[in-house]
């Protein structure tokens, strides 16, 4: 990209390579194209567009299917019950219950569910949402006898697979992040801060705690090890691992990285005792 080009410019291409580049996977991914951005005003304006988006928006570069035709694998997809371990027949209510755990634009809109006889079959439940104003309806395919979440058509976009196993995970770790268990979001959002450190097991974290907002964030302070080996002393970070957006203070990016602090660590959740 020519370096004359205006720096609001390159945001909407970053993300359209981005969506390129994780076709299949959550579009929050997006942020990590924005992290690898060279010029700290791009990260930023990529970070804001990338978190506007809705939380359940899925990428375009996948072709639009039918409900009657979307994949019907699950993701690690668990071995046929047994008729000891049977489980019972899936409910409507059920099977609403574990679509919106993943699907955002159908929360608090339980009772518009029903179940679609035109994308259901023998052993999958098709749950359908009405679609809103200017979108297409929601589609959600769980198997009968197993009760898994095979596909979500949102907007006629699909998510199927790797991704739909992506947004499991996603889902899950916020869960544990709202139950206050926060070792699997530690563990990632310091791994992804300290992975490319020269000695990773050596830095130092103090004043950390997690806020909450488009992702939830590890803010505080870390001291690490130089290429000599010498420690240069406390500074301010952020860091999210899935997908992994993460900055350390710098002079070279100061103006940038306070915005980007205040909109991120400004909602603290909890405070994380040193380690």
């Amino acid at each position: 990209m020519p370096h004359n080009v205006p720096w609001r410019s390159a945001v909407p291409l970053a993300l359209a390579v981005a969506t390129t580049l994780v076709t299949a996977q959550p579009s929050d991914l997006l942020l990590e194209a924005c992290n690898r951005l060279p010029d700290a005003k791009k990260r930023l304006a990529c970070f804001k567009e990338a978190t506007r988006r809705p939380a359940d928006a899925l990428p375009t570069a996948t072709p639009a299917l039918s409900p009657a035709s979307t994949p019907a694998a699950a993701p690690n997809p668990a071995p046929a019950p047994t008729a000891t371990a049977q489980l019972p027949p899936l409910p409507l209510a059920e099977a609403v219950r574990l679509c919106t755990r993943l699907i955002t634009v159908a929360q608090g809109r339980e009772a518009e569910a029903t179940e679609s006889a035109e994308a259901s079959s023998a052993s999958e439940m098709s749950v359908t949402w009405p679609a809103l104003p200017g979108k297409k309806p929601v589609y959600c395919n769980l198997g009968r006898a197993d009760h898994r979440i095979t596909s979500i058509t949102s907007n006629g976009k699909v998510a199927s697979g790797a991704l739909l196993e992506s947004m499991h995970a996603r889902t899950t770790q916020r869960e544990e992040i709202q139950a206050g268990n926060y070792a699997r979001f530690l563990a990632g959002a310091t791994k992804a801060l300290t992975s490319r450190m020269q000695d990773p097991d050596a830095a130092q974290f103090r004043n950390l705690f997690v806020s909450d907002g488009p992702l939830h964030m590890l803010c505080g302070e870390i001291d690490a090890r130089n290429a000599f080996g010498a420690y240069e002393g406390f500074r301010r970070f952020y860091a999210s691992g899935d997908p992994e957006f993460h900055a350390i203070e710098s002079r070279k990016t100061t103006r940038v990285f306070e915005a980007t602090w205040a909109s991120v660590c400004a909602r603290k959740m909890a405070d994380i005792a040193a380690f």
